[in-house]
């Protein structure tokens, strides 16, 4: 079985998606013999346009990228007036629009050597219904984020029948209220969606060097440069509430972003001395392992993968309502969930567990057991199997 994938970025910039993308490819090549090839856009000049990456061959198609300066954190979250605005929705547009070309071109080449195509967004799907046609090969989109078609508004300058590019496509949905979305809002055929989550690699997952502290410690991970939908202000803003109750408590935030950014809030309620901001790091289990509780306060997500993380290192967590979240935390047996953007639940949360250190140990211990049953990357690996041999 030869399946591609196609994953609009792709290492070294490994954000949540591109983590699932590659660590599926090497769950199905490793357990299931799969030939995952992936496709992907030659956005730096210092990238290889073929290389392997633990043996996955990966083909970064030429690109305009760099020539208007598009790429992976290309996103501008600056107040933009009328002329700023059109011109980059131009930069972006034609930008996707000729790396969908791209994509196209070179996967018809390769037509005789397909048995699946996988798109790992949400915005292939105009070119994926384009790729059907031509090719004749089973079409599979994964919307890796809650509402990712919303996508082909802005692409597109005129409206299009978009159930006419819906028809016939097999859709992912990592989680519930994105399949709900899909039937909902796209009127997206029940038989064409499966339900099959993000899943997480439990290989090196240990917790014999975890550090037991007196100190009380929060944890936020996540990329914040992306703006408020990463929720890093509901956070502080709860955090100096506990504060007020637990004047040791820490708050670790991990991530790529300009903290400056929330200067305001941690200048207002004298959170300095409170906070550590550690930065991006490589291994999560080095601030994973001082067993904080994790914290994921965000305003929207596809599946978090630092949620299923947290959880499978045994870490006591708290979430928002949002999509993939309430899948995996049953609320008050293995985690504890609040109102999408409310600090006052949050803050009942954190306390919940403060007050109650026996919860802390007794979430993980059951946070650890839904992540076996549900979310280990070999039973997520299978689903794909199954779902890809029923389709050839």
């Amino acid at each position: 079985m030869i399946v591609y994938f196609v994953c609009r970025y792709f290492y070294p910039y490994l954000g949540g998606n591109e983590k699932q993308c590659l660590n599926l490819a090497k769950g199905l090549k490793e357990f299931k013999g799969v030939d995952v090839r992936i496709v992907t856009d030659h956005f730096s000049n210092d990238l290889l346009n073929d290389e392997k990456i633990y043996s996955i061959p990966i083909k970064r198609l030429n690109s305009i990228s760099n020539l208007f300066y598009i790429g992976p954190h290309a996103i501008s979250k600056k107040k933009q007036n009328l002329l700023d605005r059109i011109i980059n929705r131009f930069r972006y547009t034609f930008t996707e629009y000729f790396f969908q070309l791209s994509v196209l071109i070179y996967l018809y080449r390769k037509r005789k050597n397909i048995d699946i195509i996988h798109f790992h967004q949400g915005s292939f799907t105009l070119v994926a219904r384009l790729v059907m046609n031509l090719i004749k090969k089973p079409i599979i989109i994964k919307d890796s984020t809650y509402d990712g078609l919303e996508i082909l508004r802005y692409l597109t300058v005129i409206p299009i029948p978009y159930k006419y590019y819906f028809q016939k496509i097999n859709f992912i949905a990592i989680s519930t209220q994105i399949k709900n979305n899909f039937i909902t809002k796209y009127d997206i055929s029940q038989d064409k969606i499966f339900l099959i989550p993000n899943g997480v690699d439990l290989t090196n997952v240990r917790r014999s060097d975890f550090i037991y502290q007196q100190c009380p410690k929060l944890l936020f991970l996540g990329n914040f440069w992306q703006g408020k939908i990463k929720g890093l202000d509901i956070l502080l803003l709860a955090f100096a509430q506990v504060k007020n109750i637990f004047p040791d408590i820490k708050l670790i935030i991990a991530g790529s972003g300009n903290l400056d950014t929330y200067k305001g809030i941690i200048n207002q309620y004298s959170l300095q001395e409170n906070i550590e901001f550690v930065g991006s790091v490589s291994s999560h289990f080095e601030i994973f392992k001082e067993n904080p509780i994790f914290i994921l306060p965000s305003r929207s997500e596809g599946m978090s993968n630092s949620l299923l993380e947290a959880m499978a290192y045994g870490l006591p967590c708290i979430s928002s309502k949002v999509s993939g979240s309430t899948d995996i935390i049953d609320d008050g047996l293995n985690g504890l969930l609040f109102d999408m953007g409310s600090v006052e639940g949050l803050v009942n949360c954190i306390n919940n567990i403060l007050n109650n250190p026996e919860k802390q140990e007794y979430f993980g211990t059951e946070a650890v057991k839904k992540i076996n049953s549900s979310f280990k990357m070999e039973i997520i690996v299978q689903k794909y199997f199954e779902l890809y041999a029923s389709l050839i």
